[in-house]
């Protein structure tokens, strides 16, 4: 493929899904009134919704707002930042005025939630919501602390030097389930498919570092100090979610009143402070929030020498435009910024250092208006400025060095015993987010809601950056040095155009409820993809206690730009070494090959997901059980290839002095062959699981709450690629062969589960919890497959097969793998761990938390192969304050 085609193709296709009818609303009614705190002062910009979220508002300067709601029973929610949302359920008959009084968020307040529950959610069939409470109590640092509240998930707090990916609904962590989740942070989704900051998948030399290219987002950037509520989608989500394969996180950050709040948060390893203030703007402007937070993690308490560190700003100002059209609107502006270093000891002997930033500006104009129905529009961007520079000392020397960008043979000399070798390359990938949303509701009788959700969506990446993969002249490749340049701005964007429908159909009764959903959602990816996503969700509840639900939905992820993109592999050899001690008659004749990769005919990985639940609600009694299976299909996967080369040899004819030697060619060649890898779809994985979430009522004599969740996943991974190994003849040998094996297939267990007891003191405003995780298995075990291989290469990259019943034949005992090729993995034991946080607060709303993670500890250990293995991690703890300056009127 030489570049993108224009998007023409899908028009009609996209016309067709926009063509959906605007119904009346029928017979509703209007429902009016205030809210107000505890004082009796309004409350501006109060989220004023449904259940169902098909109608809201926000409050007017004076605490005012108007719904236009169906006759019958109504749940509606008050919400915003600093105050407990109240949620009122009633019965409309006619037009009704009602005060809303809402307290301000405090554990003062009975009935505090922290932790995180499974709840009902119009963005999918399977949604955990994670609260700010919750988020508190754990002592939440980023985006990737607050997902160890999930159901299987385990609950670490160490130091924050590697990189943070999400795995949802998957008992391996593999990069496919981490690519193919959308992190969606208020509406816009986070995009790093222009990524190609420091990795070239098709090229056996790779930097190291920590990369996020063709991988999912690194979670340690977002920081948990500005994040309102967090919801994971990981069942079936909504058809307005797309290029996606494994669920979505949904990012609410704060906006609202908030008097100037200053964080802290402390540990062994990683040190935190943030800021946070939120205003109300004069003559009706709207609210001004503001956070800034700044966090730096190193290696381990005693071991500086690695660390991480990043920064966060951001603005969003929320405002009605118009209260015709009950138009409100947020603007928002947001840097990230990250740096991933490993720093040089000045009592270390060689140096290795390492720098890897990342700064990201963003923005962010989302609203909802009353126009079409409910009009919903999100319009994002982002630059993102990437550089990796790494320095080290190496003593492989002398070794010749070449740089060339083309093939052919050249004749060049060699570097020091020693030399500093310099890897740097510069990144600047560009995003844009488009997408409107319309919204209908239509009302043929006064038990039935239709809901037609309709929306379009274009997405652009591309990076417009410039690199070298080395400077000063070395990079090591093999047994040869040389640089080699990184174009960027050369490789094609990345554009997406799409559209999506979703018909709700609600019946609502006095004992019974049901919703059907049917979606479907149309992709035209990066001009060659045309990919149709139906989703389907049904549910049904009794006596507002018990509910059935089912899903089932199809998804797809496109593959990154450098994976479609590679760029080009530089394989170096060296046909002739004539090394003197004297440097000016050092000669190397140095053959440089070039690989070009063509990925064109990858497919989009595809998630096939169906899940069924059933849900217990009574008072504070809740019980949710789901199962689920998940099947990835044409997942892309790094598989060996095997080149064969031609080198011609040189002889030295003649050795002037203080000049290099004069060489000819031999007129003879030696075959050589040399592994390049290959993207293909060749990963798949089936996935099956049960989740249990359990919420028990309050003991109203201690005050005391039980909750317990657990995830019971089984995840088979298949490759059906091959692998490359080599004979056990010396490499030049005529007789050197490459043998061609099957991969094995992998199973993974995982089931682990969390009891947490909340004992909260209401008149101390003091709130611990006890988390004990019971890890039942966790653990992996290959399939065995044959130890002699299908096929081989021979000397010159000529393939022969083998025929299956001469494979276990001595003519092939060189190529047979050893006996503990497919050891069993290791099976840990059952153990247990206790994670205690303890949190109080003031009355003035400062607050004082701790935290002690495998606080009893306990280490317990195996013996495997003669080695001891420690379950538990070691003792961890940390503290974090919290003070308000101010009130929240302002």
């Amino acid at each position: 493929m030489k570049g993108i085609k224009p998007i023409t193709a899908p028009l009609p296709y996209l016309l067709l899904l926009m063509s959906v009818p605007f119904f009346s609303t029928g017979q509703t009614v209007r429902l009016d009134g205030s809210v107000r705190n505890e004082q009796g002062q309004p409350l501006q910009m109060v989220s004023v919704y449904t259940r169902e979220k098909d109608v809201y508002t926000y409050t007017d300067t004076d605490g005012r707002f108007e719904l236009l709601l169906k006759p019958g029973e109504q749940s509606v929610i008050s919400d915003i930042l600093g105050y407990r949302a109240l949620e009122l359920r009633f019965h409309m008959t006619r037009d009704t005025t009602i005060p809303i009084v809402l307290k301000t968020e405090s554990l003062e307040l009975s009935e505090v939630v922290v932790t995180g529950e499974q709840r009902e959610s119009i963005e999918g069939s399977s949604t955990f919501k994670i609260d700010r409470q919750a988020i508190r109590q754990i002592h939440a640092r980023s985006l990737g602390d607050i997902l160890t509240l999930l159901p299987g998930s385990e609950q670490q707090m160490g130091n924050l030097n590697t990189v943070q990916q999400a795995n949802l609904r998957s008992a391996v962590a593999s990069q496919a389930n981490a690519f193919g989740t959308a992190v969606i942070i208020d509406g816009a989704r986070i995009s790093n498919d222009a990524d190609m900051q420091v990795r070239n998948p098709s090229s056996s030399f790779s930097l190291s570092g920590n990369t996020t290219a063709a991988r999912g987002i690194d979670l340690r950037g977002i920081s948990a100090n500005s994040i309102e509520t967090v919801e994971v989608v990981n069942g079936v989500a909504s058809p307005k979610y797309g290029n996606m394969s494994s669920g979505a996180i949904i990012v609410k950050q704060s906006v609202g009143r908030q008097p100037l709040t200053v964080q802290t948060n402390i540990t062994p390893t990683t040190y935190q402070a943030g800021l946070s203030r939120g205003i109300a703007l004069k003559n009706g402007s709207g609210i001004l929030f503001t956070d800034l937070s700044y966090l730096y993690s190193t290696g381990s308490a005693t071991e500086k020498k690695n660390y991480y560190q990043n920064l966060n700003l951001g603005l969003r100002w929320r405002t009605q435009v118009s209260a015709t059209l009950n138009w409100f609107h947020t603007t928002a502006l947001q840097l990230y910024h990250s740096d991933d270093g490993l720093r040089h000891e000045p009592d270390e002997i060689y140096k290795n250092v390492s720098d890897v930033k990342s700064t990201n500006y963003r923005i962010n104009l989302n609203g909802s208006l009353d126009l079409l129905g409910k009009l919903d529009y999100n319009f994002s961007g982002s630059l993102n400025r990437q550089t990796s520079y790494f320095e080290s000392l190496q003593t492989n020397g002398p070794l010749p060095f070449v740089e060339a960008l083309e093939p052919g043979t050249y004749f060049t000399g060699y570097s020091p015993l020693t030399y500093e070798q310099v890897k740097k390359i510069e990144g600047q990938p560009v995003s844009i987010d488009l997408r409107v949303e319309s919204v209908q509701k239509w009302l043929p009788e006064p038990h039935t809601s239709i809901y037609f959700d309709t929306g379009i969506q274009y997405t652009f990446d591309k990076n417009t950056g410039k690199g070298r993969a080395a400077t000063n002249n070395i990079a090591a490749t093999g047994n040869v040095i040389g640089s080699r340049s990184a174009r960027f701005h050369r490789i094609p964007a990345s554009e997406t155009l799409s559209a999506y429908h979703e018909t709700k159909v609600i019946n609502d009764f006095t004992h019974w409820r049901s919703e059907a959903r049917i979606g479907v959602r149309y992709d035209y990816m990066l001009g060659r993809y045309n990919l149709w996503s139906p989703r389907l969700s049904y549910k049904a509840t009794v006596f507002q206690k018990i509910s059935l639900r089912a899903a089932w939905g199809k998804a797809y992820r496109a593959p990154a730009m450098i994976e479609l993109h590679p760029g080009p592999t530089y394989i170096d050899f060296t046909n002739l070494g004539y090394y003197a001690p004297n440097p000016d008659e050092r000669l190397a004749v140095v053959t440089t090959h070039v690989y070009y990769p063509d990925n064109s005919a990858l497919r989009p990985s595809t998630v096939t997901t169906r899940e069924a639940g059933i849900d217990w609600e009574n008072k504070d009694l809740r019980i949710n059980l789901t199962y689920y299976r998940k099947d990835l299909d044409n997942g892309i996967y790094h598989s060996p290839e095997l080149i064969a080369l031609e080198k011609d040899l040189y002889t030295v004819t003649e050795q002037p002095e203080n000049l290099p030697p004069v060489v000819e060619a031999t007129g003879e060649t030696e075959n050589i062959a040399r592994t390049v890898q290959v993207l293909k779809n060749e990963y798949f994985a089936k996935t099956r699981g049960l989740e249990v979430n359990m919420s028990f009522p309050r003991i109203p004599v201690t005050d005391t709450r039980f909750s317990f969740r657990m995830a019971h996943i089984k995840t088979r991974e298949r490759y059906t690629g091959y692998d490359i190994g080599i004979s056990n003849y010396v490499i030049g040998d005529a007789r050197t062969r490459f043998g061609v094996y099957e991969n094995p297939d992998r199973t993974t267990y995982l089931s682990r589960g969390t009891l947490t007891a909340i004992q909260h003191i209401p008149s101390l405003r003091l709130v611990f919890t006890i988390a004990g995780e019971m890890n039942f298995r966790n653990y992996s075990q290959r399939h065995a497959r044959s130890l002699y291989p299908y096929a081989y290469y021979d000397h010159k990259g000529i393939l022969y097969p083998i025929p299956e019943d001469e494979r276990a034949s001595g003519a092939y005992d060189d190529l047979r793998l050893s006996e503990n090729t497919f050891t069993p993995y290791e099976k840990p034991p059952f153990h247990t761990n206790f994670n205690l946080q303890i949190r109080k607060e003031t009355a003035s709303g400062h607050s004082f938390s701790f935290f002690a993670n495998n606080f009893l500890w306990k280490n317990p250990t195996y013996v495997i192969n003669g080695n001891r293995r420690y379950l538990n991690d070691d003792l961890t703890v940390g503290f974090s304050m919290l003070f308000r300056i101010g009130s929240n009127q302002n």
